[in-house]
């Protein structure tokens, strides 16, 4: 049954189907098309959306939303043209605040090079993320640092074959401290490099308070209250 709620529009009280005469859902398309068949071509999919402006810097979306209230939108789904013959990027938005028809924020976007950005707007790099982020199914659920990243398994750095905590393969650069540049001993289990050390590295040196004001390089690491050669 339909109702008339005013010209060009009508209102179906039950299911909606395309291509069905059965639908189980509110609205329900089928068609034996695929779109995978030949992705740049829209009779391939079974649902197109298109704004026949030939704007650029203007967007298509699609919104959600569950509320009693009928402006408020959820989370959206923006195609954002950025060049001519429909060249963009997909925009993902959701509702980060409780209040009657507040903003959306942008929380993801895939932009029209490639480049994925979480939590930022213009992503430089294949993925960057504005904040922290966890690696691995136990890690998933933990607090990494603040723009930090933890991780579970290994990591490679130059190889993708990586069967320790951490491989390098090639050279690394670590900053070399000055004895009274270095940071506080605490946490223990700290490690660094300092270039005016009053004394030579020597095995015999090992777990001695460490001295500045020479000119000799060695390793030292910290025990939680003082920093000692080793």
């Amino acid at each position: 049954p339909t109702t008339d709620p005013g010209a060009d529009n009508f209102t179906v009280a039950g299911d909606v189907g395309f291509g069905t005469t059965t639908p189980i859902s509110p609205l329900q398309i089928e068609n034996s098309v695929n779109a995978l068949a030949d992705t740049d071509e829209p009779e391939n999919y079974h649902l197109f959306l298109r704004n026949p402006a030939n704007d650029t810097n203007e967007g298509v979306g699609i919104a959600f939303g569950m509320s009693s209230s009928t402006n408020d939108v959820g989370a959206g789904i923006i195609f954002k043209r950025t060049n001519s013959s429909s060249k963009g990027e997909l925009q993902f938005y959701n509702k980060q605040n409780a209040t009657d028809d507040g903003a959306v924020t942008l929380a993801m976007i895939i932009k029209d090079d490639g480049d994925v950005g979480i939590n930022l707007s213009n992503p430089a790099n294949k993925l960057s993320v504005n904040g922290n982020a966890a690696v691995g199914s136990s890690y998933a659920s933990s607090t990494a640092p603040t723009n930090g990243l933890i991780v579970e398994g290994n990591v490679g750095i130059g190889t993708a074959s990586s069967s320790q905590k951490l491989w390098v393969e090639g050279t690394v650069r670590i900053k070399t401290y000055t004895f009274s540049a270095l940071p506080s001993a605490s946490p223990a289990g700290q490690r660094a490099f300092i270039s005016d050390s009053y004394y030579q590295m020597q095995s015999s040196m090992f777990a001695y308070s460490a001295y500045g004001g020479g000119s000799y390089f060695a390793p030292v690491y910290s025990d939680g209250s003082s920093w000692l050669y080793g």
